[in-house]
């Protein structure tokens, strides 16, 4: 009995709209509305034929057509597309129902559905959520595909394997990069989308693009100490050759941002100092170092940094000196002040390096430096015990067995000089200057025929 009363008040309304099928131009808009629905409902829900559901849109069509600006025939015709997940069209009209609903300048009996019973703009919000949960998860499923075929190519020896493999990554790419698109179509203010997008970028390489969808969803958040973080690592880890400028100058900006967060943070810190290094700013470089070493005094990399710093000023001291003028009536003050000034940096200096190889005896640099630095305050021994750690990590370094040899010739330790020098010409036959030096050591110790083949094959090598 209850299925044919439902048969009986489906006939009802489906025979008067086709009836008045053939007068459409008398239509009201009720009869639009009620003849879609109809076939919506009872044609299309049976059949599911795109054919039948097209009958419906076209209905909703003629009355927009006709009536013009509708929230309400907006609103059923976005529904109809939902419906085959046409999903751009979808949100063409429903984002027209909004700006009609907010349009004060349509009629208020037409938007009395908007403000009294808020059914439009309510569905509306649960169409986008159920469309932004399918695209975003369809999104996130294609990224963790994506990342799947990178390591599968990384781990490839098979270069027909590997052609296969990336075809499937960029296929793969593409498709998250779509649903992450349609994702931010359903929902333009979701920032965990466009972090989504930061990421599936990071991941293919483009740190740029990265940036943008990291700095994106920021914008619907807030700053964050993560979102800060992710832009100024890509920037960092930007090629020069992309954009140069905007590498170092924008990772400046992002990690002084990020340091609002996070001060102390170690890597964030020295990062900026190279930042500033590169950018030639190097007293704020050496800002950020001492920074580093306030947090962690035996980083080695800001040691490092903290020495070249002063070494760099003391030899700009020690040109400053060169400098000034012979007829100068201050010449012997300014001289001296530069002196101390040079002496100062020059202790600073070996005094981090110093602190960098005992905490690390393998790094090569620091010894070589510290070597420099004693060598330069006459301390000859302790200079040639740094060179000679240096040289343990890297034997065949010929200017540091050069600087080797000097230190022990003004210890003086003649015989340790020469070992230096024949290392320097067993691995660089044509060196000049190591077979003059030996040819003089040589003869300092006696070695008069040793000293005469040096100075021989020294005169030869001059005529060359």
């Amino acid at each position: 009995m209850k299925k044919l009363l439902i048969m009986m008040l489906a006939v009802l309304f489906v025979i008067p709209a086709i009836l008045a099928d053939e007068n459409q131009e008398l239509w009201n808009k009720s009869t639009f509305v009620q003849s879609a629905k109809i076939q919506y409902q009872h044609v299309y829900s049976r059949t599911h034929a795109r054919s039948d559901l097209q009958h419906a849109i076209d209905l909703i069509d003629q009355a927009i057509a006709k009536f013009g600006r509708d929230p309400e025939l907006y609103f059923i015709q976005g529904t109809f597309y939902a419906e085959v997940n046409a999903l751009d069209t979808m949100i063409m009209y429903f984002d027209s129902v909004k700006t009609f609903c907010d349009d004060e300048t349509i009629d208020e009996k037409l938007r009395k559905n908007c403000y009294k019973k808020e059914k439009y703009i309510e569905k509306i919000a649960k169409f986008r959520q159920k469309y932004w949960e399918d695209s975003y998860n369809d999104g996130v499923e294609m990224l963790r595909q994506y990342d799947t075929t990178r390591a599968w190519m990384e781990r490839s020896t098979n270069p027909d394997s590997v052609k296969i493999i990336d075809s499937l990554s960029q296929l793969t790419y593409k498709k998250a990069k779509e649903n992450f698109g349609l994702a931010i179509k359903m929902m333009p203010d979701s920032s965990i989308t466009y972090d989504a997008i930061g990421i599936l970028e990071e991941n293919a390489g483009n740190q740029m693009a990265a940036a943008e969808g990291y700095k994106k969803a920021m914008e619907y958040r807030g700053l964050d100490a993560a979102g800060a973080s992710r832009v100024a690592y890509m920037y960092i880890q930007m090629p020069e050759s992309e954009n140069k400028e905007a590498k170092w100058d924008s990772s400046i900006v992002w990690f002084e941002k990020y340091l609002e967060f996070k001060k102390d943070d170690v890597n964030a810190l020295i990062n900026l100092s190279v930042a500033y290094s590169v950018n030639g700013d190097l007293e704020k470089s050496h800002e950020y170092t001492m920074k580093v070493l306030e947090v962690d005094p035996e980083n080695i990399q800001a040691l490092t940094s903290a020495g070249q710093y002063y070494f760099s000023h003391m030899q700009d001291a020690a040109l400053a000196i060169q400098d000034i003028p012979d007829d100068d009536a201050n010449a012997e003050s300014r001289k001296k002040e530069l002196e101390a000034e040079a002496e100062e940096y020059r202790k600073k200096a070996e005094e981090a390096f110093s602190t960098a190889v005992n905490v690390d005896p393998q790094n090569g640099d620091a010894w070589r430096l510290l070597g420099i630095m004693r060598l330069l305050s006459g301390n000859s021994a302790d200079a040639a015990t740094a060179f000679e750690k240096y040289l343990e990590i890297n034997p065949t370094d010929l200017s540091v067995l050069d600087y080797l040899g000097r230190a022990y010739i003004q210890v003086p330790d003649y015989e340790k000089a020469i070992v230096a020098y024949e290392k320097v010409v067993e691995i660089d036959r044509g060196n000049e200057d190591a077979w003059e030096r030996l040819s003089e050591l040589y003869s300092t110790v006696g070695r008069t025929v040793d000293a005469d083949k040096a100075k021989a094959k020294y005169e030869e090598l001059k005529k060359l």
